[in-house]
């Protein structure tokens, strides 16, 4: 007791020295507290960015082999060759996968009702049969749709389109309609209806689970010098959903129309899951991609600001640290009179080692507390500070190496999301965590340990006789 005492009396004793010594630790403590609350929101965002973009994978064209292709016929002529074509099948045995933490997908078939009319099916007349003359091929009325994820069907989420009788469909041969097209059949919940696949002239029952509203235009408008070969097909209100086990299980694959995008377990597995897919017959012109791109332009400013943060926290620390242990030295000489009469009183060695590093705690714990609250309400600032210069040399950067590219989906209908529309995050929400505030508190105490390191190896080094007679 007697020594906790005295050190916290000889905090006020040698007040100029320790007040100096707290100022050096304070600003230790909250360059590191500023830099470590920046370095630990970024770091979250970085892995957060990367699962993201680098999980979700892409399918794309890869042109240069196609020009490799690129040669003349015996014409003379030459011409580029097209893209293979991923058949349905393909996509969805690439679904099977261990690599694979989610997919999703949905499938599309033209069909025609039994006994039921198409709404607007009137527009349909005249148009008459197509394909070959052989009589075989039927005119599809309407479109069947099937989900993995009832989430992706179309206009819901935006409000153009909104269930009003029943449930979403449950199980398989369950479906929803919309209400022009109940309305004009007489259908309601519960009902029984049948549809025909028009490639398998398939007959299938379909139970009504629910009845949509739609506000959706229905069809596309078109100029009035445009004749329209669509039909009811591509009116919206013709659109029936349901799961995917009722399109795989009725329909021939080959068939349908399919759409998928795959999400892996892990970024680190894009080569084995590139092997599986080359194994399952992918064609040699596409390239397995995650969105590595967009990744990197989003996260660029907040990977440069991590490192600028910890870099600065870093040399301030080092710095820091020789100017405390050099401070500390001189006082420990200065007190050296003070310790050797400790010595002789018979005060072990050991105790006065206790005594010098508590009060180099009681300072850095009253910094402590200090450098973290101030530590928190500066990060947030200086963050946005950093994260705008960040920002600006990302943009001079990406205009200086502006390229033009696209991109083929993953599915039977091509998209291109061009790099240029992905901006990177230009302002982030920095927070001092408990995993953050632990590790200054560490670093807080070391610096305490490291600031008495001088004075436990004076007190080791000499004995109180030596010191007095110095002194005389």
């Amino acid at each position: 007791m007697y020594i906790l005492t005295n050190a916290l009396k000889n905090l006020g004793r040698n007040k100029g020295r320790n007040i100096l010594l707290g100022i050096i630790i304070f600003i230790l403590i909250l360059s590191t507290t500023v830099g470590l609350v920046i370095n630990t929101t970024t770091k979250g965002i970085i892995e957060d960015y990367k699962t993201r973009f680098g999980s979700e994978v892409t399918l794309s064209v890869d042109f240069d082999k196609l020009m490799a292709e690129y040669k003349p016929n015996a014409d003379g002529k030459t011409f580029l060759s097209t893209a293979p074509k991923i058949s349905s099948e393909k996509y969805v045995a690439f679904a099977d996968s261990e690599c694979l933490k989610t997919y999703r997908m949905n499938m599309l078939a033209g069909i025609v009702f039994e006994n039921l009319k198409a709404v607007d099916e009137q527009a349909n007349e005249g148009m008459g049969s197509i394909g070959g003359g052989n009589g075989d091929y039927i005119s599809p009325t309407a479109k069947l749709l099937g989900y993995t994820d009832p989430n992706d069907m179309p206009d819901f989420a935006n409000g153009l389109r909104k269930m009003m009788e029943g449930t979403l469909y449950q199980e398989k041969n369950e479906c929803i309609i919309s209400s022009d097209f109940a309305e004009l059949n007489q259908l309601k919940v519960g009902d029984t209806f049948v549809v025909k696949d028009t490639k398998s002239k398939k007959s299938i029952a379909l139970k009504v689970a629910g009845i949509y509203a739609d506000a959706t235009e229905a069809k596309k408008e078109l100029p009035a010098s445009f004749f329209s070969m669509e039909g009811s097909y591509e009116n919206r209100r013709n659109e029936i959903f349901v799961n995917i086990d009722t399109m795989s299980e009725n329909f021939d694959i080959s068939g349908l129309t399919v759409n998928a995008e795959y999400e892996l377990k892990s970024p680190d597995l894009v080569q084995d899951f590139e092997k599986e897919l080359r194994d399952k017959g992918l064609p040699d012109a596409y390239n397995v991609e995650t969105d590595e791109a967009s990744y990197n332009k989003i996260v660029a400013p907040v990977i440069g600001l991590s490192k600028i943060s910890m870099t600065f926290a870093w040399v301030i620390l080092a710095v820091g640290s020789m100017i405390l242990l050099l401070i500390t030295t001189m006082a420990i000489r200065e007190r050296k009179y003070e310790i050797g009469v400790l010595r002789a009183m018979g005060l072990k060695k050991g105790k006065i080692s206790v005594m010098i590093v508590a009060e180099t705690v009681m300072i850095t714990v009253l910094c402590l507390g200090l450098g973290l609250g101030i530590g928190n309400a500066v990060s947030q600032p200086v963050a946005d500070s950093l994260i705008a210069s960040q920002v600006e040399a990302a943009t001079d950067s990406a205009k200086d190496n502006m390229q033009f590219g696209g991109s083929v989906s993953m599915g039977g209908s091509n998209t291109s999301a061009p790099a240029s529309d992905t901006q990177p995050l230009s302002e982030i929400d920095v927070l001092l965590t408990a995993e953050a505030a632990l590790q200054i508190a560490l670093i807080a105490l070391a610096l305490a340990l490291l600031s008495s390191a001088a004075g436990v190896i004076f007190i080791t080094k000499y004995e109180p006789m030596k010191i007095l007679s110095e002194r005389n």
